[in-house]
């Protein structure tokens, strides 16, 4: 068994959560120690020891997966088989749809985050002239029936879209919905079809009890991360595994319930209530300054209170307000003013609802804009991989992207199944994945003009030998005569924060961060100001919640002069130590 981390003191409310054999649901406030001990109990197999079934830790966050293999970095065996550790859509994938979709059709389904990484992702509508669409704006049924989301189109082009499609919405959905039946029956499963899958499969007297019989004999236990991150589907599976007869651990923070980013309903984790016994709380708040934690009882929806409990747990350091009237400049005052509080600009970390507004709050410029044509998307999806200090999951993203474009010019294959597809070009997938980045890296794209891209990706397809294997790529990558690129990445800016979503922060935590509030307006992270001023349960509130609770020492809430009455009203009522910066 892997020894403890040096010097790490568990609390007794953490050590019945780690020592504790059996069912659980153990409700953590933030910065409780929940990723930790949740580490610890997947290690310590309490119950289970000397048994060989393994242990599932599923999170819906990277954090507690990157926890357990830092913990395991000397003790690999544990991250083997009978054990899993990683995501519920890849618990999903690997135990319940793949196997039985490969029985059921003879051939492995294609996985994909999202329709965005398939052939024919993007496409001019024939209802609307003119009109381009994405098969990853819409929502899909277990049928196919398709419903266009709007949030899921990129903000300058909702109102152009949306307006066309007003007058002749039947005929686009009906659209959508048959090149979602072409791709799904050509073995495409993104994860919103993978849950519907799993969910008939659950039902199916015959494959649930074989299901049960093989989970009993793998599994001695799961243990849920971020339970409260779960849709229906996912609690028809925790459910489901539980009268497997598997010890069922869950773990969460019910006030971190952001249900709209995974298109799930209010309060359906209620669903779970009650299915197992509930654990001690863990409600000692080892991250934050008592100014924070108080601001974070403030916007918690419920009466219950962090107690500030860690090597912080004496600062007497208030919550900062900013107030501005525009991203302009912010960058500069926040770093001025964590200075100030003895931070580097290293420390810092600026988070908002939108990716837009962090980036441009944190000093990092304009966003790229959207690309509507072939050839900017693979210069955007190539300049992704070449960037060296990306993100690992965005460079995934983009090599998918990179592939997809490059499957799409591949004449009549386009369409095929993984499997098919690579049998007809007569290649590998690894030779195929080599072959695309030897692509990606002939000519940073734009440091070029789109001809110059278009001809080195063309010679280079050439020169791998694969000219016949891909016989559109041109045709695919038309450019018309001194044609200049429409969207160029902004010249990186050396003094830009860290920035990020909330939604992409959960789980993670900084020294310092500034928490935007921007204008108000219809929609995201600003509606949260009146929903905390009036104590309404709503997402928006929990988004604020959620991005307040990542920080450890300094928490300046940027708040745009539209909102700033309003928040300090809001502090100055639930007795947060707070100072104007």
């Amino acid at each position: 068994m892997a020894p403890p981390p040096n010097g790490l003191i568990y609390s007794p409310d953490q050590l019945a959560l780690i020592e504790k054999p059996g069912s659980r649901m153990v409700r953590a406030c933030p910065g409780a120690g929940k990723t930790q001990s949740i580490v610890e109990r997947f290690i310590r197999r309490p119950g289970l020891e000397g048994d060989r079934l393994g242990v599932a830790l599923i999170s819906f966050t990277n954090a507690a997966i990157t926890a357990v293999h830092e913990r395991c970095q000397d003790y690999p065996q544990l991250l083997r088989a009978p054990n899993f550790v990683g995501t519920i859509d890849g618990f999903i994938n690997r135990y319940i749809v793949g196997p039985i979709y490969t029985a059921r059709r003879g051939h492995p389904p294609s996985f994909r985050d999202t329709w965005e990484t398939t052939p024919g992702r993007v496409y001019t509508s024939t209802v609307k002239a003119g009109l381009r669409l994405r098969l990853a704006w819409f929502s899909f049924a277990a049928d196919g029936e398709a419903t266009l989301v709007r949030r899921r189109i990129p903000g300058e082009l909702r109102p152009q879209t949306m307006s066309a499609v007003k007058d002749v919405m039947d005929g686009i959905t009906a659209e959508a919905r048959y090149k979602w039946r072409s791709l799904t029956r050509a073995g495409f499963v993104d994860c919103e079809y993978a849950r519907h899958l799993m969910t008939g499969y659950l039902v199916d007297p015959v494959l649930a009890g074989r299901l049960q019989r093989r989970f009993a004999h793998r599994f001695g236990e799961v243990i849920i991360d971020e339970f409260q991150d779960s849709n229906d589907g996912d609690v028809a599976l925790i459910r489901f595994l539980e009268a497997s007869g598997i010890s069922v651990v869950m773990v969460g923070d019910v006030d971190q319930e952001i249900y709209g980013f995974r298109q799930t309903a209010p309060g359906e984790t209620g669903a779970l209530a009650g299915l197992v016994e509930a654990g001690e709380p863990l409600d000692g708040n080892y991250r934050s300054t008592p100014a924070i934690c108080k601001v974070v009882d403030s916007l918690r929806y419920g009466d219950s209170a962090d107690t500030p409990c860690g090597p912080y747990k004496d600062e007497p350091r208030p919550v900062y307000v900013l107030k501005i009237t525009g991203p302009a400049g912010a960058a500069k005052k926040i770093t001025a003013l964590a200075a100030r509080e003895g931070f580097a600009a290293e420390q810092i970390v600026v988070l908002s609802h939108g990716g837009s507004d962090a980036r441009r709050y944190a000093g990092a410029g304009k966003p790229l804009g959207s690309a509507t044509t072939t050839i900017e998307r693979l210069a955007q999806a190539t300049a992704i991989i070449r960037d060296g200090n990306g993100k690992p999951q965005d460079r995934a993203r983009a090599m998918a992207l990179f592939e997809s474009i490059l499957r799409e010019s591949a004449g009549g294959f386009a369409d095929l199944h993984d499997n098919d597809f690579f049998e007809a070009c007569r290649i590998t997938q690894r030779q195929f994945r080599a072959g695309a980045l030897r692509l990606a890296w002939r000519v940073s794209p734009y440091e070029a003009t789109p001809q110059e891209f278009r001809d080195a990706i063309k010679s280079g397809i050439a020169e791998l030998g694969w000219d016949k294997r891909f016989p559109d790529i041109a045709k695919k990558l038309r450019v018309t005569k001194d044609q200049k690129w429409k969207h160029i990445p902004a010249a990186g800016n050396p003094d830009a924060l860290a920035y990020s979503t909330v939604h992409g922060y959960k789980g993670l935590q900084s020294p310092a961060v500034a928490l935007v509030i921007p204008k108000a307006r219809d929609g995201g992270i600003q509606e949260g100001v009146s929903n905390w001023d009036c104590g309404a349960r709503h997402e928006t509130r929990r988004v604020l919640y959620v991005g307040a609770s990542r920080a450890e020492q300094l928490l300046v809430l940027v708040v745009h002069d539209s909102q700033h009455a309003a928040v300090t009203t809001i502090l100055t009522r639930d007795g947060v130590l707070y100072e104007e910066a």
